[in-house]
């Protein structure tokens, strides 16, 4: 477990490949894995101008499910302006309603317990009055002597379509008929 120096080099890159490709949510469990790998190297700088290039929200908490450290698009999504206000936090502070962030630590609770990746798949309601439909898939964090230290959150928002398809159809259908 961890970066040696010599294959450092070589893990920034594997993650910058990813960072750039930003849609392809299946290379994000080859991400987190690397980025677990990084995070040993305790170079904050260094994770930090990494992470907050990806698309998809990002965010690290401890095994209390205290936020460690968040991507800029997540801080967005809490209303916060500046990413740093999320450290210390955790889902009750952001004005998510009990039910919900009750929700989101359980399911904290289970990945860091199983030692093991969750996902799920949740409808959010954010403070700004948003609700957006999201797969959230949690990784632990180990330390170098193999014990879990935290979780990093690794989320896609998943698009419904406005109308089902059998509603579309029929607009298309009734819009060739006018033709």
């Amino acid at each position: 477990m961890g970066v040696s120096m010599g294959n450092l080099e070589q893990v920034l890159q594997e993650i910058s490949d990813i960072v750039r490709w930003k849609g392809v949510f299946s290379e994000y469990d080859r991400c987190a894995g690397l980025i677990s790998e990084l995070l040993q190297t305790k170079d904050a700088a260094l994770i930090n101008d990494i992470l907050m290039n990806f698309v998809n929200p990002v965010y690290l908490k401890d095994v209390c499910s205290d936020y460690l450290w968040c991507s800029a698009t997540y801080a967005n999504w809490l209303a916060l302006s500046d990413a740093k206000k999320i450290i210390g936090k955790n889902d009750f502070d952001f004005g998510l309603d009990l039910h919900m962030a009750t929700d989101v630590q359980e399911a904290d609770e289970l990945a860091l317990l199983e030692g093991k990746t969750t996902a799920e798949n949740r409808e959010v309601n954010f403070p700004d009055g948003t609700t957006r439909h999201l797969l959230t898939k949690r990784y632990p964090v180990y330390n170098a002597q193999g014990h879990i230290i935290g979780l990093l959150g690794v989320i896609r928002e998943i698009f419904t379509p406005v109308v089902e398809a059998s509603e579309a159809l029929k607009i298309l259908s009734e819009a060739s008929a006018v033709k």
